[in-house]
């Protein structure tokens, strides 16, 4: 544990993985983990997560944001769906996860961003940039819990009630909502020798 290098534990979200990217066209690819997808493929209202939040336009408007930069590169999470509280309507939509509710709607929680510029070199954005941009753009980013050494961090307790629903869309709260965990990375990206 090097107390030279700071980390951030952010909330990770019980959801689907998925990717909003933007390349050297202005061209926007959608990806869960495995593959790409395309319009109509059936995969947690994904499209609709897209519409909801205008996402695809946020994307293209961190890509402006950023100089020298051709591709960008999204990574998150779909998550949402269901939200059993009396004073919550439900929505006509399948739940990514159903062990901790968000919402009653799909939304992407986004917790990295990766970038091309114009030699071809493809770097993640440092946590700084990183809120800013989302901010800038009011792309909904993972919820920052601690930030500090790697110890401390790790100290950090992984059993709270989740504050996604709270935090992010104001809904009352629901008893026993344990949040997933937290994901611990460094502010600023380090890498191995081997790149």
């Amino acid at each position: 544990d090097n107390p030279m290098i700071e980390y951030v534990a952010s909330v990770k979200v019980d959801g689907a993985n998925f990717c909003v990217s933007i390349d050297e066209n202005d061209k926007f690819h959608y990806s869960k983990r495995t593959m790409e997808l395309e319009r109509g493929d059936n995969f947690y209202s994904w499209e609709s997560a897209m519409r909801r939040d205008n996402v695809p336009e946020k994307v293209k408007k961190i890509k402006e944001l950023l100089p020298d930069v051709i591709e960008v590169n999204v990574y998150g999470e779909l998550a949402g769906g269901k939200y059993n509280h009396p004073d919550v309507p439900k929505e006509k939509v399948s739940a990514v996860q159903a062990r901790i509710q968000y919402a009653p709607f799909v939304f992407f929680y986004a917790f990295d961003i990766s970038v091309v510029n114009k030699e071809g070199y493809r770097y993640y954005l440092d946590e700084d940039t990183f809120d800013k941009v989302c901010k800038e753009v009011n792309l909904i980013r993972s919820i920052v819990v601690k930030t500090g050494t790697l110890q401390e961090c790790l100290e950090y307790p992984n059993d709270f009630q989740d504050p996604v629903a709270q935090t992010l869309f104001g809904l009352p709260p629901i008893e026993n909502n344990i949040t997933e965990g937290v994901v611990i990375k460094p502010t600023t990206p380090i890498w191995l020798p081997n790149g």
